[in-house]
């Protein structure tokens, strides 16, 4: 349980909406939902009652308010009393996504974010499918990541990268595979979520699974299929390091993820990144996030 659970429940207690209690935080109101399932969870017993008229407390809550009040209390406390020895910390922003997307994606807009916001920290963090989990668990501020790990989070739409095959070198029977082609050689399939999700269907069940790779490191997948243990399917941005011991070839027909925000957070300093990310003119990006937020359209 962390402070920002415990300020967000306060928040709508205080206000008795979600809608408003998300607007007075800069969250999402499907963020601040899901916020409030996790606190739920962690407490184990249901906190707030939903209806037409707004929001309130169950009896379980009421009984624990005062607690969570305390607890609100001390942890500001301690945070102003740390800062008397530290300092007022600098914003920081954190962001969780795929190392694909990080190795070749990423740097370039990080560097040119620094150089216009030195005020502004960026804490990385990369994992696999756990970034989607970490989304819904408000630890991170936003997540780059697949569409079809976007759960309830609200979704800004980045690229598309293309998936593709990978055979050991020159064991490509044709410049473009199908799932028929494929199904002839033993399958090594990747075991994050987002990747299944668009491999098993393309595949339609001609695919001969011989391992699964229970890991994110791609470049020991990309070992497996270098040995000649079968072949494979990866994201172009993970195949950019790959050296000659693979073939890689486009499939047919074409299959490509799409990369994108997983915005948990809506405040100035993510407004200024999302507009680096984005490589948008700053107002597209603010007409951006306010159709997001508030599910308006502006012409």
């Amino acid at each position: 349980m962390d402070d920002k659970k415990i300020r967000a429940f306060l928040t709508i207690i205080q206000l008795g909406s979600l809608r408003r209690a998300a607007q007075e935080l800069n969250y999402t109101q499907s963020g601040l939902t899901q916020m409030m399932k996790h606190l739920e969870q962690e407490v184990g017993c249901r906190l707030l009652r939903r209806s037409h008229s707004g929001v309130t407390m169950t009896e379980s809550a009421e009984h624990l308010l005062p607690y969570f009040q305390a607890a609100d209390q001390a942890l500001l406390q301690l945070r102003h009393e740390s800062e008397q020895f530290s300092g007022p910390q600098r914003k920081t922003i954190v962001i969780g996504a795929f190392p694909s997307i990080a190795k070749r994606w990423l740097p370039q807009r990080i560097q040119r974010f620094r150089l216009l916001h030195p005020e502004i920290q960026l804490d990385l963090r990369l994992g696999g499918d756990e970034v989607a989990d970490w989304a819904a668990q408000r630890s991170v501020d936003l997540a780059l990541a697949d569409e079809v790990l976007r759960g309830s989070c609200e979704w800004i739409p980045l690229l598309s990268d293309p998936l593709l095959a990978v055979f050991p070198r020159g064991g490509a029977p044709h410049p473009r595979i199908d799932a028929e082609l494929l199904g002839r050689c033993p399958f090594i399939m990747p075991d994050s979520r987002d990747l299944r999700a668009h491999i098993q269907p393309w595949g339609r069940s001609q695919l001969r699974q011989t391992v699964s790779i229970s890991s994110d490191d791609d470049s020991a997948l990309l070992s497996l299929v270098r040995q000649g243990l079968g072949v494979t399917i990866l994201p172009e941005m993970s195949l950019e390091t790959a050296d000659s011991g693979v073939s890689i070839r486009p499939l047919s027909p074409p299959m490509q993820r799409t990369v994108g925000i997983l915005l948990v957070v809506l405040d100035v300093e993510v407004l200024a990144l999302l507009a680096v990310l984005h490589e948008h003119e700053a107002y597209a990006v603010a007409v951006l996030v306010l159709q997001v937020a508030h599910d308006v359209v502006l012409i």
